[in-house]
């Protein structure tokens, strides 16, 4: 029972300006306020873009490599090692994995192998899901058919848990009301007067 009015006691020390906390008087009595930051801070920006809502880029279906996604997964191998990163829509690689990094080689035999890029590929999946990054488009290169290691790489990556397909873009139309030009009732009905008005009718009227 200290304990707890001790803490009433500092709690009501406490003093916060109120340009930077509102205050709001609900149901609670005049000596119980609450206050709370007028300021919203979206922690979550990533959210629009996993439910499908944020707007992706057109207009590339005849371009390569396609630009239509929100994160894109690459995988390539270079004469010395394998590297695999998630790129943004914007150009930015936010998530960077290869075999040459050292807190990975030192525990490879080799860089280049099969279990190489197994290894790559569960570390890299392990990261992408710290990453809150779960689903993805898949960039597969021209030799993928052909390719072991990157299909290897693309099987590991499914069974640790990421999907390889990113939602489709749910495309929301304006609801705000406006001009309507298909409206048959757009045209005002037309009015028998002259343009310009008779002068002599307006006298005498």
């Amino acid at each position: 029972m200290n304990g707890l009015k001790n803490l009433t006691k500092i709690r009501n020390q406490i003093k916060i300006p109120f340009s930077v906390l509102s205050q709001v008087r609900g149901n609670s009595t005049e000596s119980e306020k609450v206050l709370f930051s007028p300021n919203y801070e979206n922690r979550n920006p990533r959210n629009l873009e996993w439910s499908g809502h944020q707007y992706k880029r057109f207009g590339w279906n005849l371009q390569y490599p396609p630009k239509d996604f929100y994160h894109q997964c690459v995988f390539k191998s270079s004469k010395n090692y394998l590297e695999a990163y998630v790129e943004h829509h914007s150009g930015k690689k936010i998530i960077h994995l290869s075999t040459d990094d050292p807190a990975l080689r030192q525990y490879l035999y080799s860089a280049k192998d099969l279990s190489a890029t197994k290894n790559l590929a569960r570390v890299f999946a392990d990261r992408c899901h710290q990453f809150g990054i779960n689903q993805m488009h898949y960039f597969k290169g021209t030799n993928f058919e052909t390719s072991s290691k990157e299909q290897l790489f693309y099987k590991v990556l499914e069974e640790s848990g990421i999907k390889l397909e990113e939602p489709e873009f749910i495309e929301r139309f304006d609801q705000t009301p406006g001009l309507d030009n298909e409206d048959k009732n757009f045209h005002h009905d037309r009015q028998n007067k002259p343009f310009p008005p008779d002068l002599n009718q307006l006298k005498k009227a």
